[in-house]
């Protein structure tokens, strides 16, 4: 069984011809829940198949039973977003195979290699299959573990793990420096409207019991001021070391550059000039200074 729209990216396709290459050709019954503009190429190209396949848009009651009765569940989307499918067939117990496609959510769902076949390869898809028709015993205790994974995707369970990821991340974001001060590095965007883009701003905090207003430092490459796990080359420049280590009550207001060709440099130059080293460059740092004192610096000072 498989359920799905019909449509390139969900690659029913490769399962019909990896059917035809099974050494089971003549005993499976292949079934497609779905529908869509693909249905009348899969037709035809299943054709070939000593069974004619099913194709057939069952409703939410049907679709459960047509799961329970099944004893394969493949699900070859190349391009899969959420696969509620995939987990449909997950939590009545079924034996799942899912491609390899790293564009595709359902590959996190298999419990294992031999539940994996590589993406659009219907000769691999098909010696997966035969492997799971062949060890019947083996497909019981792994439907077995798959009915027990099934609880990690309840709806109470996924609520459950967003509150502790929400709880985490708040965590990090307060940290104790050395002199058991509280101090937050946050991050948010903002608009830049004269560019027409979005930046990100990474802002450090001190710790601010006493509602001190602090000294504001505005600093450019905002990714690489604080966090190593941000900075472009995976080492940053030190400035929450620094200010942590020399008591400094300082606000820093960090914004990160564009990462798109020469416009670094284009938004940071005073002037328009050429290079030999950097080519022509389009200075625009007088606009991007206007920026910070008239809208970046009334933003943060509220």
């Amino acid at each position: 069984l498989t359920t799905g729209r019909y449509a390139r990216e969900k690659s029913q396709d490769t399962l019909i011809k990896a059917i035809r290459l099974s050494k089971h050709a003549s005993s499976i019954q292949l079934i497609l829940g779905g529908q869509g503009v693909k249905e009348k190429y899969y037709k035809k190209l299943a054709k070939r198949l000593p069974i004619p396949p099913v194709f057939k848009f069952y409703s939410r009651t049907e679709i459960i039973d047509v799961l329970n009765y099944s004893d394969l569940y493949v699900h070859p989307a190349e391009v899969e977003l959420e696969g509620i499918s995939c987990l449909e067939a997950i939590a009545v117990g079924k034996m799942t195979i899912v491609s390899s496609s790293p564009r595709s959510a359902t590959r996190t769902f298999a419990l294992d290699d031999s539940c994996i076949f590589k993406k659009r390869n219907a000769k691999d898809l098909a010696r997966v299959i035969d492997f799971w028709i062949e060890h019947p015993q083996k497909r019981k205790f792994y439907e077995q573990k798959y009915l027990e994974q099934a609880v990690v995707f309840e709806q109470t369970e996924c609520m459950r793990k967003m509150e502790e990821m929400i709880t985490e991340v708040y965590n990090e974001k307060q940290i104790k420096n050395d002199f058991g001060d509280l101090y937050m590095i946050i991050k948010e965007w903002i608009t830049i409207p004269y560019l027409n883009c979005e930046r990100k701003l990474h802002i450090y905090i001190p710790d601010n019991t006493s509602n001190t207003h602090f000294p504001v430092l505005y600093m450019f490459d905002g990714h690489n001021l604080f966090l190593d796990e941000d900075a472009t080359y995976g080492k940053s420049w030190g400035m929450k070391r620094y200010l942590e280590e020399n008591n400094i009550p300082l606000m820093v207001v960090g914004i990160e550059c564009s990462h798109e060709g020469r416009n670094r440099l284009n938004e940071f130059s005073p002037y328009t000039f050429e290079s030999i080293n950097l080519g022509s460059i389009k200075g625009s740092g007088k606009q991007f200074f206007e920026w910070m004192v008239t809208a970046l610096k009334p933003y943060i000072d509220a």
